[in-house]
């Protein structure tokens, strides 16, 4: 049976204003070159949770502080990261 092999977070990474939303696409990539988009199944988490927080669907919500965030998804053992930028 294919393995996933890698994640792609889409987008890779964005400069935002306080109060903006982004959702995120996730999509797996297996050894048998196949794609498919794992989003919601893939868990998120925010090393900055001020800065910006994600929920179980992935959408990331930035808050007031101003700064840098990295959200990480994780689906069977392989991560993807998105970048942002208060």
């Amino acid at each position: 049976a294919p393995r996933v092999v890698s994640l792609r977070v889409e987008p890779v990474e964005r400069v935002m204003t306080p109060k903006a939303e982004q959702q995120l696409k996730v999509f797996a990539k297996y050894s048998n070159g196949v794609e498919k988009d794992v989003t919601r199944h893939a868990r998120f988490q925010s090393n900055a949770e001020t800065v910006a927080a994600v929920n179980a669907d992935g959408t990331v919500r930035i808050g007031d502080v101003p700064g840098e965030a990295a959200v990480m998804a994780a689906y069977l053992g392989e991560v993807g990261m998105f970048r942002v930028m208060v």
